[in-house]
């Protein structure tokens, strides 16, 4: 005798059914990153000042400079 006692429907499923995205970000990354991608994708972080007015250049020096980290390659 297990009865139902609501009178009106949820208005969401089981919370026990829900399931929850969560993201990992690793330390050196929580305060931003710029991404790159080329041949490969590439972090750089923390995010260059003045990364928005490098000329093509720069961001090639940047992105080789950053590749050569392992760490930040992704």
């Amino acid at each position: 005798m297990a009865a139902e006692r609501r009178t009106t429907p949820r208005p969401q499923r089981e919370r026990r059914q829900q399931h929850e995205f969560r993201l990992a970000i690793p330390r050196e990354l929580r305060g931003g990153w710029l991404a790159l991608q080329g041949a490969e994708k590439i972090r750089v972080a923390p995010i260059p000042d003045g990364w928005m007015t490098l000329s093509d250049e720069e961001l090639a020096v940047l992105v080789a400079r950053t590749a050569a980290r392992p760490n930040m390659e992704s």
